[in-house]
């Protein structure tokens, strides 16, 4: 979040680059042989040179990441439907206010097109 975003925290630090404690992470959760993983993105050069970019840094920690590249339309239909494991998005902050992109994106309310693609959801509030 922008430094001109309503809700925007200076004292929040980004996490150090670790890749052994990223080994680590993943050997916890059960990957320690690792995982194979598709990332969804649109036809965009932009895009896909993110998702190759995180394809090389995800195959340091045991990660095999599939780039799957699709034509717009059916991209958006297909992540809406919440029918992938990882996708390339953006949002733009419209109104200067944090909850705007936090509502949309992680509220129950929001799944789907809406912008809660990840269908996420929190029981607890």
């Amino acid at each position: 979040m922008g430094s001109k975003v309503f809700g925007y925290n200076e004292d929040l630090e980004a996490y150090d680059y670790n890749l052994k404690e990223a080994k680590k992470l993943m050997a916890e959760a059960g990957y320690s042989k690792g995982l194979d993983a598709t990332i969804l993105t649109m036809d965009s050069k932009e895009r896909v040179n993110l998702a190759e970019v995180l394809q090389s840094q995800l195959k340091g920690i045991g990660i095999n990441l599939k780039v799957q590249v699709m034509e717009y339309g059916s991209f958006v239909e297909q992540v809406n439907k919440g029918q992938s494991e990882m996708f390339i998005i953006s949002w733009r902050n419209a109104t200067g206010d944090a909850d705007y992109n936090q509502y949309n994106l992680f509220h129950s309310d929001s799944q789907g097109a809406a912008g809660n693609t990840f269908f996420y959801s929190n029981q607890k509030g």
